[in-house]
Order: C-alpha cells, then structure tokens, then sequence
C-alpha cells in the first residue's frame, strides 16, 4: 500500500540534500522533501537548524518538508521536534513512525500538506 497520493510519485536522492533523503514529486513540478530520522537521539536544535537550512537553500526546489522520525505516536522527541519546526517559514510536518506502524498516519500528514503547498 502506498502512503502517496495517486498523481505522486517519490523521488530518492543519492546524494542528500542537507539531510532531505527522497522527494515526492506531484505533476506540476511542487516538491515535498522527506527527511527520515532513524530514531530520537539527536540534538533537537541542531536538526532544526538543518530543515530550517534545507528549506532555505533549496528553495525553490522544495515547497515543504515530511520529516518521519523512528519512534511511537506519542513520543516526547518528536513532539519537541514539531513545536521548534514550527517557527520555520515553509510547510514542515514531523510524524513519529515505526516499522509495523500502519501507514495511515504518514499519508494523512501527506495530505494535510498538500493544500499547503501546492
């Protein structure tokens, strides 16, 4: 089952853009960066500052930024993660995620991004 709404299509980078890993890329060009974070233990104002960078000078290339994080729905990492990306100034949604997960919640966050930034 795919997470991607039916006119997207997922780009990956073989070389990663500030740490952006793939892109999903809808028909008219708009470009949503995914980031995907292997677990919770990173300094939160360091990866901050690197999307905010990433949306920076990629600009115009990415519209806004997925950021998947390893960890359970409810953790306090990935929550923390949100509330500083929020000050950012292009669409960025944070969801924490597991393998085993349903896929459900990444594509919602998907879809609530796109009015956003398209």
């Amino acid at each position: 089952m795919s997470v991607l709404p039916p006119e997207a299509d997922l780009i990956h980078r073989e070389a990663a853009l500030s740490g952006v890993d793939a892109s999903i890329v809808f028909p008219e060009g708009t470009r949503i960066g995914v980031e995907v974070r292997a677990g919770t233990r990173f300094e939160l104002r360091a990866v901050a500052d690197r999307i905010s960078a990433s949306l920076t000078f990629a600009r115009p290339e990415l519209a806004g930024l997925l950021v998947i994080v390893r960890a359970g729905p409810d953790d306090v990492r990935a929550e923390e993660l949100r509330t500083l990306t929020k000050k950012v100034q292009a669409p960025v949604e944070v969801v924490a995620w597991a393998p085993g997960d349903a896929p459900d919640v990444i594509r919602d966050v998907i879809m609530r991004m796109i009015p956003r930034v398209r």
